[in-house]
């Protein structure tokens, strides 16, 4: 278990488990740990600091195959879920991988834009 479910299982109140984690958390920042150090620390979860890139790549490939084939709903649709595909796609090319974008991305991007029912 880690230090919060220690608590929580101790019989300690959600009120008084967040007061606690939000003590231990200035006493920490005020020594210098990072954010992402004291949340490993008090949840016991280990989470990157970024997303693998072979993890993004398995989302970004056959979303963008996808929509740039103009052969589904989604490349030519306007309704909500269409366009909030389209969105998450272009999020994953443009900067959910923390890099600088190339210019293969970029004309990903531009092919996108101009198959967007909006811009015909």
């Amino acid at each position: 278990m880690t230090t919060i479910q220690d608590l929580q299982a101790a019989g300690f109140s959600d009120a008084e488990v967040s007061d606690w984690a939000t003590q231990k958390r200035n006493e920490m920042q005020g020594a210098g740990f990072s954010d992402k150090e004291i949340d490993d620390h008090l949840t016991g979860i280990k989470l990157p600091e970024k997303l693998p890139k072979s993890f993004i790549d398995r989302i970004v490939d056959p979303l963008k195959a996808v929509l740039l084939s103009g052969q589904t709903p989604i490349a030519s649709s306007n309704d909500p879920l269409a366009r909030f595909v389209r969105g998450v796609g272009t999020g994953l090319t443009t900067g959910y991988t923390g890099e600088p974008l190339g210019e293969e991305e970029k004309k990903n991007i531009r092919l996108m834009v101009s198959l967007s029912p909006q811009r015909k």
